[in-house]
């Protein structure tokens, strides 16, 4: 299976951009985020860049999160004219520009490879609840919660967002990488929609948040739904179900190590708290099997 794209890097709190709503991004990016072009790279760091891209095969560079219409580009460049000269002739291709060649830039000097992402953290957000499951490489469930972080009466303003986001933050277990899953946004009534314009702003600071002060390091990774969607087979038609069969299989099979007691807590928890929880953990394990398929 090709899943070159789904995974998307968010450096130095590049929030959520293809997540939601525009409109509630834009004020967060531009606080944290003021990137530009230019001679900012030494010349070991351009002859890394240049190796990557002259001598990587598609598949190494998809683990890069390079998008697939940039990766097509370089191969054919490379094909035609024998690779590239300097990290300016990378700007020759037609269609490229400076953005997308800063970020193949970040991706190739400042990536995880994978080998190095010994613990992941994937997180959701569903106010008033957060859930979250700490996933090592072998697999190790090290924590699994869903608590209540957002007071259901709360005011709906993004003071009050920022102010549980501050909150909640401290209890999120350390990881080398935090995922999230990037959803596809449909048309809502407007209660849906006041709720999904909640869940993508807090969605949105969590992030930020995270990635803050950590310059020059990936620090969360999206992973979109379609991919998780194929990767367990869970779709009926054009819906995805649940996953919770797919989890006590890898369960039983031994995939995912898990503590009785932990497991236990699960099984307990109501049907919608077993769905939020089911569906971390698989975000978490899609992370590892996308990056090492």
């Amino acid at each position: 299976m090709n899943f070159g794209g789904v995974l998307r890097c968010f450096v130095c709190g590049n929030v959520l951009k293809n997540a939601g709503p525009r409109n509630i991004f834009a004020a967060t990016q531009s606080a944290l985020r003021n990137i530009s072009f230019g001679p900012q790279y030494t010349s070991e760091q351009q002859d890394q860049v240049l190796r990557i891209l002259n001598h990587s095969s598609e598949k190494e560079l998809q683990k890069l999160s390079i998008g697939a219409s940039s990766i097509l580009r370089i191969l054919h460049h490379r094909e035609e004219n024998g690779g590239f000269e300097s990290i300016d002739h990378v700007l020759s291709i037609r269609g490229f520009q400076e953005k997308g060649l800063k970020k193949i830039c970040e991706a190739v000097l400042y990536g995880k490879k994978p080998q190095e992402v010994a613990k992941v953290l994937a997180v959701d957000v569903s106010p008033p609840f957060i859930t979250w499951a700490h996933l090592t490489r072998d697999k190790q469930i090290l924590s699994w919660e869903r608590t209540k972080f957002l007071e259901e009466k709360s005011r709906h303003h993004l003071h009050s967002y920022y102010s549980a986001v501050q909150e909640v933050l401290p209890s999120l277990p350390a990881a080398d990488l935090y995922l999230v899953e990037q959803r596809p946004t449909r048309q809502k009534q407007s209660s849906e929609s006041l709720h999904l314009r909640t869940q993508v702003a807090i969605q949105a600071m969590l992030v930020a948040l995270l990635s803050h002060g950590k310059e020059h390091q990936p620090q969360v990774v999206s992973i979109k739904s379609a991919a998780i969607t194929q990767l367990f087979q869970l779709n009926v038609g054009n819906e995805r179900i649940s996953g919770q069969e797919t989890l006590n299989r890898l369960f039983e099979s031994g995939t995912l190590l898990i503590e009785k007691g932990l497991r236990t807590s699960y099984l307990q928890e109501s049907s919608v708290n077993r769905e939020h929880l089911c569906n971390v953990l698989l975000l978490a394990h899609a992370f590892y099997l996308l990056v090492e398929s």
